[in-house]
């Protein structure tokens, strides 16, 4: 759209759940930022890297291929919870496998990564820290997607070997 009001040099994107991008709104974007949580699909942390990758994929690149030009897609966030602060909110709604722990987010880590890094999908890990004022505000899962506790140390996790370029 900025191309038409002469500005062609400035790029211009969209943010938000990977299930909004539409094809209107891929026409008018030259990049799509697709928050992508598996956690909330729902399912289980073994299958969380494979659904992020189908979800992407059939939701948000190939349909941005049939456009031109087309806008790039990135995955803007992904990962997994590792705590609730209710019991409500402390599975996906998958059953065993589906709980919001660091054990699961290492599953997610050492099956999505390397596969991401090797397939050239762009993406975010979210995030940096847990937060504890989304805890607050929303409760369950919302302030423990942290890679680190709020304190910005390191979980129990080893974060995979493998290259991105």
């Amino acid at each position: 759209m900025l191309k038409e009001l002469g500005y062609p040099t400035l790029p211009v994107g969209s943010a938000d759940a990977g299930s909004y991008f539409n094809t209107a709104l891929m026409r008018s974007i030259d990049f799509g930022l697709s928050n992508i949580h598996a956690w909330f699909a729902p399912t289980t942390a073994a299958g969380a890297a494979q659904w992020t990758n189908d979800f992407f994929q059939d939701n948000n690149v190939q349909p941005a291929e049939l456009l031109s030009p087309s806008p790039k897609m990135i995955i803007a966030e992904t990962g997994w919870p590792t705590h609730s602060s209710d019991t409500q909110h402390q599975n996906s709604g998958a059953g065993r496998g589906g709980e919001a722990s660091v054990a699961n987010l290492q599953v997610f880590l050492d099956d999505f990564v390397c596969k991401a890094n090797e397939a050239k999908t762009p993406y975010f890990m979210f995030e940096y820290t847990d937060v504890p004022w989304k805890d607050q505000n929303f409760g369950g899962v919302e302030g423990f997607w942290g890679m680190f506790d709020k304190d910005k140390k390191l979980k129990d996790l080893t974060l995979p070997d493998c290259q991105h370029d």
